[in-house]
């Protein structure tokens, strides 16, 4: 395991069953002298991670009947089925109206027209339609206006069905790096059914935004509770920004923060309960979740939410892969890419990708300490100082980009963190793992 919040979690909880284990056997007269205070911790949290898987279990099987009952066709309409805790007749979900047939109709048309099913497939779901198929007539019932998730759904429906992937044309977008900034920018394109090639240099997602752990700021969500507002946010963000501060810039980031966080709370589904109040700010406005940290979280859930797309064909992820090139027509609009990408032999392989929309969301370079980098470059001071940014901040992005003309702006802005842990066994190795703002805004150092 990886994940260095894995790892945590699963030691808390073996911790948390092997005190359960204690309180179960040992006899009561000893457990103040057979318990720690770690154990105690630990048991408590796994008895709240269960107790909420149990309220989840108990709603996904109301959720579950709600909906199997419509799916099974009965002759017998007069016959009662369980369904989401009530009795219900099953001749109470109609799927023979016309209304339905409608929807699914139309469905399946607009899908067609956006390229996102081919002739085979479009002939096949609406001769199901016509015969008035029950898992296809349900579908259409409550997500026929909902085209993203109608079509994400269809394999469930007939795992044989053929969506729209790219064998039939280039995608709308390609979008280079897996952070925040490149699964944002994703998971919106496929949200309003755009299809995208997803590129990613490492073996896996996230990069340095897996890292982060304070938290997002954002005004106002609670404005009512903390007494926040946007001219504070503004003002505060202003001050620490000193010369450098860009009003527009500013203004943009203020006023867009709190449908940023209701956007991750409600689309990806990150818990952003937690608000802390942390250096520079006059309320408290920084989300994070109550269990793990803000980075992790978000990564794994926007992941999960891009994934949900490969099945439908709307997402073609490819790891290992490098960028090495941008294609550019006469006009110097970019269309394209190269990629070098690893064959499941393991030999490097070239590869052109072709779109109308190239999205760089590489990340910076604070990692290359190279003679002749990006770094020795702007911010050569820097060279011997220790870097939190993971090994991959290369500033390959930066590099595609100038070679197509692209400008670059505040390249000596180098974030410079004051704390960050060190490894007592290694103090001088160059990589440090960050002692976030966090620590110091909650009174931790």
């Amino acid at each position: 395991v990886q994940c260095q919040q894995c790892k945590l979690h699963g030691k808390m909880a073996m911790l948390g069953y092997g005190a359960a284990l204690k309180i179960l056997f040992l006899p009561e007269d000893i457990y103040a002298l057979s318990l720690s205070r770690n154990e105690i911790v630990a048991f408590l949290n796994t008895v709240a991670k269960m107790s909420e898987s149990v309220r989840e279990i108990r709603e996904l099987t109301q959720l579950y009947w709600s909906t199997h009952t419509r799916l099974e066709k009965t002759t017998s309409s007069d016959q009662p089925v369980l369904g989401g805790g009530n009795m219900v007749s099953s001749s109470s979900v109609d799927l023979e109206g016309v209304e339905i047939l409608d929807a699914a109709v139309e469905a399946v048309s607009k899908l067609a027209k956006q390229g996102l099913i081919n002739e085979s497939t479009e002939s096949k779901l609406i001769q199901k339609a016509f015969q008035r198929h029950p898992e296809l007539m349900v579908l259409s019932k409550h997500y026929g206006k909902n085209l993203r998730k109608f079509l994400n759904f269809l394999p469930s429906i007939d795992s044989e069905l053929i969506l729209g992937g790219f064998d039939d044309g280039e995608p709308d977008a390609i979008v280079i790096g897996t952070g925040l900034a490149g699964l944002t920018a994703t998971l919106n394109i496929l949200d309003r059914g755009g299809r995208v090639v997803l590129i990613e240099k490492e073996h896996r997602m996230g990069g340095n935004s897996n890292k982060a752990s304070s938290g997002i700021n954002a005004c106002c969500p609670q404005n009512s509770t903390y007494g926040d507002f946007l001219e504070s946010f503004k003002e505060d963000t202003i001050r620490s920004a000193g010369n450098s501060a860009k009003l527009p810039l500013i203004e943009t980031l203020v006023e867009n923060s709190e449908s940023a966080v209701r956007w991750l709370i409600e689309r990806v589904g990150v818990d952003l309960s937690v608000l802390a109040q942390l250096g520079g700010h006059g309320h408290k406005r920084t989300h994070r979740p109550r269990s793990g940290m803000v980075g992790a979280e978000i990564i794994y859930n926007i992941q999960r939410a891009v994934k949900s797309y490969e099945k439908s064909g709307m997402v073609k992820i490819m790891m290992d892969t490098r960028v090495t090139a941008l294609k550019k027509k006469n006009d110097g609009a970019v269309v394209g890419v190269e990629v070098v990408s690893k064959a499941e032999d393991g030999k490097n392989k070239t590869l052109t990708v072709m779109a109308p929309n190239v999205i760089l969301a590489t990340g910076g370079f604070a990692s290359d300490r190279s003679h002749g980098s990006y770094l020795e470059k702007y911010r050569p001071e820097l060279m011997k100082m220790p870097a939190t940014a993971g090994e991959f901040s290369t500033g390959d992005g930066i590099t595609l980009g100038t070679s197509v003309g692209a400008g670059l702006v505040d390249m000596e802005k180098v974030q410079v963190h004051p704390t960050g842990w060190v490894d007592p066994s290694d103090p001088t190795n160059p990589g440090k793992i960050l002692a976030g703002e966090l620590m110091r805004g909650v009174g931790g150092i």
